[in-house]
């Protein structure tokens, strides 16, 4: 679909947010972390709401993301749901420092429960084989 692009208002930038009409956004909903696509380039961003139809609004950072050169412009988008891998990518790529970190903590925290599982299991398999 073509949609205009937009510039999001100041409270919005910086806060890895897309400002798009329910109709354009089908099985997404306000608050979800979306997959926008244009230009062969793809960006991680959080969908929210926004009127009138037929605009994509976004801040000067996900644009130069997306290669669009300026304002104004009615490129092709497609906009698909996000899968657990997006949800991922999108936290530890986040401009807002708060995501950021706490998805860091998290993978931190599954990597360091991953050795812990994988020392239980070598103690166990070493007690066991020696007896």
């Amino acid at each position: 679909m073509r949609l205009a692009v937009k510039q999001l208002s100041l409270s919005d930038v910086f806060s890895d947010r897309v400002r798009v009409h329910h109709s354009h956004r089908i099985g997404i909903a306000a608050g979800e972390v979306c997959v926008v696509e244009m230009n062969g380039r793809k960006v991680r961003s959080v969908a929210r709401g926004h009127n009138p139809p037929g605009e994509l609004c976004v801040d000067l950072k996900t644009r130069r993301k997306l290669g669009v050169p300026d304002w104004q412009q009615t490129p092709e988008v497609e906009i698909k749901s996000a899968n657990w891998l997006d949800y991922c990518l999108w936290g530890l790529n986040a401009s807002e420092a708060v995501v950021r970190v706490s998805c860091w903590l998290a993978v931190i925290s599954i990597a360091l429960g991953a050795i812990g599982l994988g020392l239980g299991v070598l103690s166990l398999w070493l007690t066991l084989r020696g007896t």
